[in-house]
C-alpha cells in the first residue's frame, strides 16, 4: 500500500529547512479511468527508449543509467509546477535529518525563477538572519560561484557546509544600488516556532514562524503564559505570520481552533478544505478545542511572505469574522503537496501536487493571495535609491504556477456586519506619530498593528 502523505508544503523544498508533511493511512488511489488524454502507444516508449540510449552512447561523457533515469524524473517534475519535484536519497536524507527539528545550515527558505535564486524568508534566530539577509534579497553567487541558472537543488549543494565554516553570498537587494557581499557562519537551527511577549502592559503578542507539529501546543500555551503575565488582564492578542513559509496541514488547523469558538463560526466549522482529483485529496479541517482568548480582539500580521499553511489560519480567521488581518497581500500558495515513495526501500520520492485548497468561504487562494483587511506597507524606502529588478513577488509570477481556479461556491454566504463596518470607522491612528514610534520599535506594521489593537480593545467587550 502506497503511504499518503499529506502536506501544505514550504516555497520550495530549501536548502535549510524542512517541508511540511502530516501522515495518514490512507492510501492514494490512482485514478486511471479519469486521465487526460490517450494511453502511451509503442511509439511514445521507444521515443523515450532512443532518447535514453542516445544519451548513455552519445553524450560527450560517460553517464551512468541511473543518472539519466533519475534526470528524466526530475525533468517530468519540472514540466508540472514550481512545487512538484523529485527527492533522491541525498534529498530524502536531508529532508529526514530537518524534519528533526535540528540541523546545520544558513536557515533560509529559498526559491528559483527565472533562472534567479530568491530568499522568501530568513529564519528566527539563524546564521542569515543575524548575518543582515531579508526576505526578498536575490542571491547571484555563493563564494564568486554564480548560481544564475542553476537547478535549485545544486545552488542547495553550493552553500552546504559544517558547523563552523563560512559561506559567502553575493545579495542584490531591492533600495540598493550595488551588489551586497554577506558572509555567513553556518551553525545549528532549532526550529522554535512560537514566541511570544507582552507589550504595553496588556496586550499580547504570539510570533509564529512556521507550522510545526508541536506549534498548535505553544501557540496554546503562549496564550495561558500572557494571561498570566498581565495579571489576567489582557486586552488582545497579535498573531505574527509575516514571513512563514508554512509548515504542517494539522498545526494550522491547531492554531485556528485556539481562537475559534465553535458555537459562533459561520461556514460549518470549516478551518480549510482540499480538493484534488483522488478522492482521497478531498479532506475538510475541522476546527477543535475552543476560542482561548474568550472573544477578546485579534489582529493577524502578515505579508509577502505569508504562504501555505499561514494563509490557511489567515483565510480561516477572516473568513469566520474573528480577526482582523493587517498587513499585505500573502504569497497566494494554495496547493497541496503529496510525498510518494518512488521503491520499496523509500530511498526516493516525488512531492507531487495533488490539491487545491480553500478558506471556509470557498475561496481559492492560489496565485492570489489574502487580500489583508487593512493594508499596512512597511516603511517605504526614498524614492532618490535605486531599486534592484523585481523578478517575482508572489505565486503567481512563478513559472508554471497553478492556475487561479473559479472559486468554489461559498458553503454559505454571509455579508459584512453593519456593526463591522462601523467599527472599523472608529480606529484611526496619528501617522506622524505612528511613524516617528516606528523608528523606535522597527518595526512600523507591528506599531500600527498594536493601536489598532488598542482601539479595538476599547469598543469591544468580551468577558
Amino acid at each position: 500500500m502506497i503511504k499518503k502523505i499529506l502536506a501544505i508544503s514550504l516555497i520550495a523544498f530549501s536548502l535549510l529547512s524542512v517541508g511540511c508533511h502530516a501522515q495518514s493511512d490512507t492510501p492514494l488511489m490512482l485514478q486511471k479511468q479519469s486521465r487526460v488524454g490517450q494511453p502511451l502507444t509503442q511509439a511514445d516508449i521507444e521515443r523515450f527508449s532512443r532518447a535514453f540510449d542516445a544519451v548513455r552512447e552519445l553524450y560527450v561523457d560517460d553517464v551512468d543509467d541511473q543518472t539519466i533515469l533519475d534526470n528524466a524524473i526530475q525533468g517530468m517534475m519540472t514540466g508540472l509546477d514550481p512545487h512538484s519535484e523529485y527527492l533522491n536519497e541525498e534529498d530524502l536524507d536531508d529532508l529526514k535529518t530537518m524534519t528533526d527539528g535540528e540541523f546545520c545550515g544558513l536557515g533560509i527558505e529559498i526559491t528559483t525563477n527565472h533562472g534567479v535564486v530568491q530568499v522568501i524568508t530568513p529564519l528566527d534566530d539563524s546564521p542569515a538572519i543575524k548575518a543582515g539577509i531579508k526576505a526578498g534579497d536575490y542571491i547571484v553567487k555563493v563564494n564568486g560561484k554564480s548560481v544564475r541558472g542553476m537547478k535549485l537543488n545544486d545552488v542547495m549543494k553550493e552553500m552546504r557546509g559544517d558547523k563552523g565554516t563560512q559561506v559567502t553570498l553575493m545579495i542584490v537587494r531591492k533600495g540598493i544600488d550595488k551588489p551586497l557581499n554577506i558572509t555567513v557562519t553556518r551553525d545549528m537551527i532549532s526550529l522554535k516556532s512560537v514566541k511570544y511577549q507582552v507589550m504595553a502592559k496588556y496586550y499580547g503578542y504570539i510570533r509564529v514562524s512556521r507550522f510545526q507539529s508541536d506549534t498548535g501546543d505553544a501557540v496554546k500555551d503562549a496564550i495561558a503564559q500572557l494571561q498570566i503575565k498581565t495579571n489576567h488582564q489582557l486586552r488582545g492578542v497579535i498573531l505574527d505570520l509575516r514571513n512563514n513559509p508554512g509548515g504542517l496541514l494539522t498545526a494550522s488547523i491547531d492554531v485556528s481552533s485556539a481562537f475559534l469558538d465553535l458555537n459562533k463560526m459561520r461556514y460549518d466549522q470549516n478551518v480549510v478544505y482540499t480538493k484534488g482529483r483522488a478522492d482521497d485529496s478531498n479532506y475538510q479541517g475541522k476546527a477543535n478545542g475552543k476560542d482561548l482568548l474568550m472573544g477578546m480582539p485579534l489582529i493577524v500580521l502578515v505579508n509577502s511572505g505569508s504562504a501555505s499553511a499561514a494563509e490557511i489560519v489567515a483565510g480561516a480567521l477572516q473568513d469566520q469574522k474573528r480577526a482582523l488581518i493587517v498587513g499585505t497581500r500573502t504569497f497566494g500558495k494554495g496547493s497541496v503537496q503529496t510525498l510518494l515513495p518512488l521503491d520499496a526501500e523509500d530511498k526516493t520520492a516525488i512531492k507531487l501536487t495533488t490539491a487545491r485548497y480553500y478558506t471556509p468561504s470557498g475561496r481559492s487562494i492560489q496565485a492570489k493571495g489574502i487580500v489583508p483587511d487593512i493594508v499596512i506597507k512597511e516603511m517605504e524606502i526614498p524614492k532618490t535609491v535605486k531599486s534592484a529588478p523585481e523578478y517575482w513577488e508572489s505565486e503567481s509570477s512563478l513559472d508554471g504556477h497553478l492556475d487561479q481556479e473559479d472559486t468554489t461556491p461559498p458553503i454559505a454566504s454571509a455579508k459584512a456586519d453593519k456593526a463591522d463596518q462601523q467599527l472599523l470607522k472608529t480606529i484611526s491612528t496619528d501617522q506622524k506619530k505612528a511613524r516617528k514610534a516606528a523608528l523606535i520599535y522597527r518595526d512600523y506594521q507591528l506599531y500600527e498593528a498594536l493601536n489598532l489593537l488598542k482601539g479595538l480593545s476599547a469598543v469591544t467587550t468580551y468577558p
